[in-house]
């Protein structure tokens, strides 16, 4: 056992986790970022499921699955509407 009580949500390391979160968060800006669903369908003014209907039927942009959600990198959705445009 050790001295100090345990406390939840405290783990050796979470401090150096933090900041490389904050770090790869920081690097995220820009052509890398990830988009969710929401904030896609927001961008585009178009409803959650027109997302969903243009990704079954292979119209939308590409997405990434990460875990059990849908994502979309801002570089593919750019790339995605200049191709739509032109």
């Amino acid at each position: 056992m050790t001295d100090r009580p345990f406390r939840k949500g405290c783990r050796k390391g979470s401090r150096e986790s933090a900041e490389r979160a904050i770090t790869d968060a920081e690097a995220m800006d820009g052509e890398n970022r990830l988009l969710s669903v929401t904030e896609l369908a927001e961008y585009l003014a178009v409803p959650v499921a027109t997302l969903y209907a243009w990704r079954y039927r292979g119209e939308g942009p590409p997405a990434l699955r990460v875990g059990r959600y849908l994502r979309y990198r801002w570089s593919d959705v750019q790339r995605w509407l200049e191709l739509r445009v032109a």
